[in-house]
């Protein structure tokens, strides 16, 4: 549903001639409490992995999305995909800085290193995460 609305109100904006990129960013109410969490304490591990799963399952979604074809024409969805990727990056990393072995983090930042084209630190955690994975 919540794809639905946003590609209504993308091609609304579409319509109107506003196509630059800022008509994606949206602060929810879930992603506002996070960063004001990550504000009061920003090292603790769960604020930093919600924020990054937040960050990441966005773009995860609007790219499974734009690959359906459920967005056809509507400008700055890659730009859009590459920013949540980018956002969750930091938080992503503070969470593995906390616990360095947390499987989900491990590929959450897998995934994140590829999507924004940084193979060599993908390579690293996925080393990482076989290793991790090894010892089960």
């Amino acid at each position: 549903m919540k794809t639905v609305l946003m590609f209504l109100t993308l091609f609304f904006l579409a319509l109107t001639g506003y196509t630059q990129v800022e008509t994606f960013v949206h602060v929810s109410e879930e992603e506002e409490k996070l960063v004001d969490l990550l504000a009061e304490k920003p090292r603790e591990f769960k604020t930093n992995y919600y924020l990054a799963a937040y960050y990441y399952n966005n773009a995860v979604s609007l790219l499974a999305d734009q690959t359906a074809g459920a967005i056809p024409g509507v400008e700055g969805v890659d730009n859009e995909i590459v920013r949540l990727f980018n956002a969750a990056l930091n938080p992503a990393l503070n969470a593995y800085e906390t616990d360095k072995n947390n499987e989900l983090v491990l590929e959450m930042l897998s995934g994140i290193y590829f999507r924004i084209g940084e193979m060599d630190a993908k390579e690293k955690i996925d080393k990482k995460l076989n290793l991790s994975l090894i010892h089960i």
